[in-house]
């Protein structure tokens, strides 16, 4: 397929073809992957291991073997297949791809491996005893996804559900890589489009209309990123290049929403190659409580505005992906000069888990982004950052009030 770098022609050929993905390996019979393959240069078969699989008889009198089995082959239960995490699976335009296809052969170094929506098996084993697999979700993802839309759209008691999934998707999809960072949004634009058929919800940069607050809830964790805003504004991810991170949502059993959207961005085209000319077309209009400043890691607790002498970088405690920070609750999407004027908009409260195991007490979480002001517009502003507050619920009511209702005011302002 064309990357429609050459002509007008073959660029109109890979806009029309690329909004068809959803329709290619959705109604597929079988997708077969070069799971070891670097390039199109590479070929699909590849040498096999002849110790791969290997019977020994020890001891004639106990009838015991031994078989030797790669360590890199994701094998049986013991080996999760997604873990191998071959090099096809590290592209972006595979993720929805497997997804998609209702089956997919997996043509592997040591194993030929065929992935359905309810079992994934390999070759090692033949007949009755077909090797079983541990750890395949993608096509198991697809079951879970469309399960949750009915015959009018998304089922009303599954919008939770339904944006938790989604955005575990999102995560995942952020761990992927492009030849061409201006793919971002078109090489998932077969998933979405097959979702908003499904749900009838509406596409925007990567977001849903629909849920737009919370969408916009993300933030960069394991790294840093770098801004991207040709491609998208500053609300959506993906306006921003991940180098090494994931993009995050915070997971919570309940979100209460704290501000309002009064003026929702354009629907988007699921493909689109062009630049964004002018971000002030798309903005979010938005009303809810803005403060100035950020919470700081070093003063938090102290309800004290942000006052950093040097550049605002990621803390290092936050590089790890495996649990979020809480003496971080200010998350830049990059880093940021030591002298921008800073806001914090608060967006919803987030009820979670008891913040410690051996701790009685639960807490909520004030979530929201932060913002910069744009210097075209006095009430025009540019996302910087994503901040989370914990607000600990205790027996005594010496608890102050909390940061972000400091020196707040309830405005209205436009996002872009």
């Amino acid at each position: 397929m064309q990357d429609g770098s050459q002509s007008s022609a073959a660029s109109g050929d890979w806009v029309d073809q690329a909004g068809k993905m959803n329709d290619i390996f959705g109604n597929a019979v079988v997708t077969i992957a070069a799971a070891e393959c670097f390039d199109g240069n590479s070929s699909m078969i590849v040498p096999r291991n002849p110790l791969s699989q290997l019977s020994c008889r020890l001891d004639a009198s106990t009838n015991l073997y031994y078989e030797v089995v790669p360590s890199c082959t994701p094998h049986c239960l013991l080996h999760p297949f997604d873990k191998a995490r071959f090099h096809l699976d590290t592209r972006a335009w595979v993720f929805q791809e497997r997804i998609l296809s209702p089956r997919t052969v997996h043509l592997t170094r040591n194993f030929v491996h065929l992935e359905c929506r309810t079992e994934l098996r390999c070759g090692a084993m033949g007949g009755s005893d077909a090797c079983y697999h541990s750890g395949a979700i993608a096509k198991a993802d697809y079951q879970v996804l469309f399960s949750m839309f009915g015959p009018y759209g998304l089922d009303e008691s599954a919008h939770d559900a339904f944006l938790s999934f989604w955005h575990e998707l999102v995560r995942r999809y952020s761990t992927t890589n492009l030849s061409r960072k201006s793919d971002l949004l078109a090489a998932l634009a077969g998933l979405a489009k097959q979702v908003q058929t499904k749900s009838q919800l509406t596409w925007s940069f990567g977001l849903w209309q629909e849920h737009l607050l919370r969408d916009m809830l993300w933030y960069i964790r394991g790294g840093r990123g770098a801004p991207c805003r040709e491609r998208s504004p500053t609300w959506s991810w993906a306006s921003i290049d991940v180098q090494g991170p994931q993009i995050i949502y915070e997971p919570a059993a309940r979100v209460s929403l704290l501000a309002d959207i009064i003026g929702l961005p354009d629907a988007t085209d699921f493909v689109h190659r062009g630049l964004l000319v002018d971000a002030t077309k798309h903005c979010v209009k938005v009303s809810g409580l803005l403060r100035p400043g950020a919470p700081d890691s070093l003063k938090y607790g102290q309800n004290s505005a942000s006052i950093m002498n040097k550049d605002i970088r990621v803390h290092r405690n936050c590089q790890g992906i495996q649990h979020i920070h809480r003496q971080c609750p200010f998350h830049p999407d990059y880093d940021l000069p030591s002298n921008i004027e800073l806001y914090s908009l608060l967006i919803a409260c987030a009820s979670g888990a008891q913040q410690r195991m051996d701790s009685s007490q639960s807490s909520d979480t004030h979530v929201g982004i932060v913002l910069t002001p744009s210097p075209e517009h006095e009430r025009r502003y540019r996302r910087v950052g994503y901040f989370h507050i914990d607000i600990q619920e205790a027996d005594d009511d010496d608890q102050g009030i909390p940061w972000i209702l400091e020196s707040s005011n309830f405005v209205e302002i436009e996002v872009i």
